[in-house]
């Protein structure tokens, strides 16, 4: 039999001293945690204690695992590493790849990926207050098609009118958010401008889709007082498009890119 030993809220400096005594005391490997995010008021019930409540708050320290993991490899020669477990969906799929084969090279192909979308629904809620919303990729292939991203709305805020260059598909998952939608009158041979109409309002709740072709034009707003979730599907990753942000106010037309975690 072969055993385990987690070693998460153990101080982060003494975590090389640790996997040694782990490694001398015959233990087969050792796990970190992982949370990218830990918001100071919490409604998501922890899922481990009878109370629903963690015996850990937002001052705990949670360090990056691969890198703790490459340290401690390299004062260890057999200790095997993981996670339990990694937040995947709140990184890029890339990033994270980069990371764990990283600290499998340097530790001699002694690290473990475990991964999960984790408790804490919070954490899905982070929102770039400058945007307004967030995008967290979920998946996304390497000449950037089949993008897949969950985004998380700010209330009272949105996007501008935009169109996205490629199909979408978007389905509700908490909440409801407002799209309205334009028809564009100009034949687009004015560069920068642009003269837009008001069409159609219309609602996407959980559960709810909603679907954009290459040129459509749309608006999404939360007019609620809460985050909204939703998952958007892309035929390519919307900021290797060449779409558009447009104001039908102002009449204009300029290029739109987010920032997307």
């Amino acid at each position: 039999m072969k055993y385990w030993q987690s070693i998460s809220f153990s101080e982060i400096d003494q975590y090389v001293e640790v996997a040694k005594v782990a490694e001398a005391c015959g233990f087969e490997g050792v796990f970190l945690s992982d949370h990218l995010v830990h918001p100071e008021h919490l409604e998501s019930r922890y899922p481990y204690s009878a109370d629903g409540k963690p015996d850990f708050d937002a001052t705990t320290e949670w360090p990056d695992c691969f890198s703790a993991f490459a340290a401690m490899s390299v004062a260890t020669t057999k200790l095997r590493f993981a996670t339990l477990v990694h937040i995947l969906p709140l990184r890029h799929p890339f990033e994270v790849a980069k990371s764990v084969a990283t600290a499998s090279v340097i530790s001699g192909g002694r690290v473990a990926l475990g991964a999960g979308a984790g408790w804490i629904k919070e954490e899905f809620r982070q929102c770039d207050e400058e945007q307004g919303f967030s995008f967290h990729t979920l998946h996304e292939e390497d000449d950037h098609a089949n993008a897949v991203f969950v985004l998380s709305w700010l209330p009272n805020r949105g996007s501008p009118a935009h169109n996205h260059k490629t199909w979408g598909v978007v389905v509700g998952i908490e909440g409801a958010e407002t799209e309205t939608w334009w028809r564009r009158l100009d034949d687009g041979s004015k560069p920068g401008h642009a003269e837009l109409k008001r069409e159609t309002v219309s609602t996407v709740g959980a559960g709810d889709v909603s679907c954009v072709m290459p040129d459509d034009i749309h608006t999404v707003w939360n007019d609620t007082d809460a985050v909204l979730i939703s998952l958007h599907t892309y035929g390519k990753h919307i900021n290797f498009t060449g779409r558009s942000q447009f104001d039908p106010d102002a009449g204009t037309e300029e290029p739109f890119v987010v920032v997307i975690d």
